[in-house]
């Protein structure tokens, strides 16, 4: 049985970055592509971004979530992603958590916009026993990317 699978952001690494390529790196390809998951629909309050996903994906695309939750009562989600701008983090978690209750719930990082979101997301989590993870790509970061390539250039020079 497939994992029914909602998602809410359609930036970059929601569908963006492999929207005309080949990879397979945003959350949206990368679900579809995996027969395990099944892609239910996605959340974001860009039409634009919303006319992109439907088109390529097959799939409706809502405004927010008491829009997508209007149509989709009876829909089961096993797995929430939430791909938002960090600032929308907290108040898309506290809005779906209202009326689902997934088994996992993936976010981009940071998880919320300070410590306090965070720490209540996280607590929220363990009392509905949702399992909450926080993705970290640090191989694509341009930064990381940046300083790795300082690094082995200057492997054989004595640092300090």
């Amino acid at each position: 049985m497939a994992i029914n699978t909602l998602i809410i952001g359609l930036g970059k690494i929601g569908m963006l970055y492999d929207y005309n390529n080949n990879l397979n790196v945003t959350h949206s390809k990368s679900v579809t592509n995996n027969k395990s998951f099944k892609l239910i629909s996605a959340i974001d309050p860009n039409l634009k971004k919303r006319k992109i996903f439907q088109k390529k994906y097959k799939k409706k695309a809502f405004k927010s979530f008491e829009k997508y939750f209007i149509q989709n009562q009876l829909k089961k989600i096993d797995f929430l992603i939430i791909a938002s701008n960090t600032k929308n983090h907290y108040h898309n978690f506290l809005e779906c958590i209202k009326k689902i209750t997934p088994k996992v719930i993936l976010i981009e990082k940071p998880m919320g916009a300070n410590l306090n979101q965070a720490t209540n997301i996280n607590n929220i989590c363990k009392r509905k026993n949702i399992k909450c993870f926080v993705n970290i790509i640090r191989n694509s970061d341009q930064g990381y990317i940046k300083i790795k390539e300082i690094i082995n250039k200057n492997k054989k020079k004595k640092l300090g």
